[in-house]
Parts: structure tokens; C-alpha cells; sequence
């Protein structure tokens, strides 16, 4: 009979042995000032929740995870060529299957970093 195989559990740093970071995260245009919101940050397995509207104190690679959270956004066409649809004149042949695809990325998250305990 063959032995059976052990798999090996990966270890990771334990992030509560890395600096605290005290910082505020700012509220969100549509969010209801009687409520209270917070949003999970999940590190090798470990969560850690940030709420809205008050100070939190975490540790620095959650708060960095928070600084670099980004949405792309596709912004509107150049006005040019809105313009010239809307006035009801079509692409050139050669541009049709031309794409122009921009992105910009906006932070998901407004963190003011208050202080590196």
C-alpha cells in the first residue's frame, strides 16, 4: 500500500507584525450618513474591514491594497468625432474598424494617511 501524499500548506508573513498605519477613508458620494459602511480587505487568507466615514488603524500593506484599489473608465469619445456623428455625418471607410479605446483609471478609494505607528 503507497503512503499517502502530503500536501505542503504554503505559510505567508503574518501581517500584524508589519507597521500600523492610522488613516481615514472618506466616505463615498451615495453612501447614507446613518449607516455604516466598511469594505473587506483580504490579505493571504487574513480579512481586515475599513470603515467609511472614521479613522482605521491596519497594517501597511492593507492600506496600500486600499491606495491602489483603481476602476477603468472609458471616457466619451473626442468631441470632434461626437460632433460629427450627432450632426449625422458617418465614419470614414477607413476608420471603421479602427478602434480607439482610452482608459482612465480612477482611485476606487479616497485614503488620507494619517500617521505610521
Amino acid at each position: 500500500m503507497a503512503a499517502p501524499e502530503v500536501k505542503k500548506v504554503k505559510q505567508y508573513p503574518d501581517l500584524s507584525k508589519e507597521p500600523m498605519v492610522e488613516f481615514y477613508l472618506e466616505r463615498q458620494q451615495f453612501m447614507d450618513p446613518s449607516r455604516e459602511y466598511s469594505v473587506p480587505v483580504t490579505i493571504n487568507g487574513q480579512t481586515y474591514h475599513a470603515v467609511f466615514g472614521k479613522r482605521n488603524k491596519l497594517p501597511k500593506p492593507v492600506v496600500e491594497v486600499l491606495k491602489n484599489a483603481k476602476s477603468a473608465i472609458h471616457p466619451m469619445a473626442n468631441s470632434r468625432r461626437v460632433d460629427s456623428v450627432v450632426g449625422g455625418e458617418g465614419r470614414p471607410a477607413g476608420e471603421i474598424m479602427q478602434s480607439q479605446t482610452e482608459y482612465q483609471y480612477i482611485n476606487d478609494y479616497n485614503v488620507v494617511e494619517e500617521k505610521v505607528l
